[in-house]
C-alpha cells in the first residue's frame, strides 16, 4: 500500500521553488510567463580550477624557514 499526498499540487512539496534550466534566457522568460510564475534570473559563476597532482604533498619543499621569536 502507497501513500498518497492529499494534493496533486507539484508546487506545494518545495515551498514553491523550482530551478529551471533552459538554452536561452527568452526561453526561459516565456515560459515563466506562460505558467503566470515569477522568476529571477542568475547568471552562472565560472570558476577556474587548476589542475593539481595528489603526489604534490608530498614533494620536499626544502628547509623550514625560521620564524622570527614572539616578544
Amino acid at each position: 500500500m502507497f501513500w498518497t499526498s492529499a494534493s496533486e499540487d507539484p508546487m506545494s512539496g518545495c515551498g514553491g521553488l523550482y530551478k529551471i534550466y533552459m538554452e536561452n534566457l527568452a526561453e526561459a522568460v516565456a515560459v515563466c510567463k506562460k505558467f503566470g510564475w515569477g522568476y529571477d534570473v542568475v547568471y552562472p559563476h565560472h570558476r577556474w580550477h587548476t589542475r593539481k597532482n595528489y603526489g604534490d604533498n608530498f614533494q620536499w619543499k626544502g628547509l623550514p624557514k625560521e620564524r622570527e621569536a614572539y616578544d
